[in-house]
């Protein structure tokens, strides 16, 4: 996920050399807004602007497509049984079991909301570093020990992936093939066992290298760079669009009562 998120090897078309907190920024507060839209006029506008971050970032269209689908697969999951159970005019029926017409709109604008913040946290993370990542946090005032638990969590899952790599190889070093049985069940439970006692391990080793180096609790950070005019020009701009498209709800709302088309808002 932070690879999908953070990683990129593609040149943007459209370079935005912008400070990561303010990217971070806006990322959030566009998050906060669509989650709070009650209606789809000012989904639209969101997604609009989505796309519009996302084709100024180094993200390709491919390669964000993917990312995308493998969050999507996920959404799907949680969202599929809300028709069935949310109470409404009744859609279709499935073996006797009545899909509503308000839970198929509820799931719809949920699907859609994670989409539109997914791709805005894509586009703005994209090309940012962990370190990089975790230093704008801090910038954000975010707590220490958040902040710390994901610079340590960045820095530490590719190496228990490696370990459990290792691991796996070794079972089929032994001649160990997966199948439905006890003894697999028992193998892997035996796996993730000493992953868990090597994890503990490596923890204890990794403190007191730490420790020995002088670390305090904080690491070593530059002090906050000062905001430039593009930095306050980019921020600025978009968060007035975002309040713009916000205030749709209030359009909306007007449609709705005076035209009664709510259904299509």
């Amino acid at each position: 996920m932070l690879d999908a998120l953070l990683a990129t090897t593609v040149i943007p078309a459209h370079p935005v050399n912008i400070a990561p907190r303010l990217r971070l920024l806006l990322a959030l507060a566009i998050a906060c807004a669509v989650v709070f839209s009650e209606y789809w006029l000012p989904l639209l506008g969101y997604g609009l602007l989505a796309i519009h971050l996302w084709q100024r970032s180094a993200i390709t269209m491919i390669a964000g497509l993917k990312r995308l689908a493998a969050v999507d697969g996920f959404i799907v999951l949680t969202v599929i049984l809300l028709p069935f159970t949310e109470p409404g005019e009744v859609a279709f029926t499935v073996g006797g079991v009545v899909a509503s017409h308000a839970g198929i709109t509820l799931a719809a604008m949920i699907l859609l909301k994670a989409n539109i913040i997914v791709i805005v946290l894509m586009a703005q993370c994209a090309g940012l570093n962990a370190l990089t990542l975790s230093r704008a946090l801090a910038e954000l005032k975010m707590p220490h020990k958040l902040v710390l638990m994901m610079q340590l969590s960045i820095r530490y899952i590719s190496v228990m992936q490696q370990e459990f790599t290792r691991l796996r190889c070794a079972m089929k070093a032994r001649g160990f093939c997966p199948n439905n049985s006890l003894h697999t069940w028992r193998s892997y439970g035996y796996l993730f066992g000493m992953m868990l006692v090597r994890a503990m391990d490596r923890a204890d080793r990794i403190w007191l290298a730490m420790k020995c180096r002088g670390f305090n609790g904080r690491f070593p950070t530059e002090h906050t760079a000062a905001l430039s005019g593009d930095d306050k020009r980019f921020i600025g701009g978009y968060l007035i669009v975002v309040a713009i498209i916000f205030h749709l709800t209030i359009v909306a709302n007007w449609l709705a009562i005076t035209i009664g088309v709510q259904e299509w808002l």
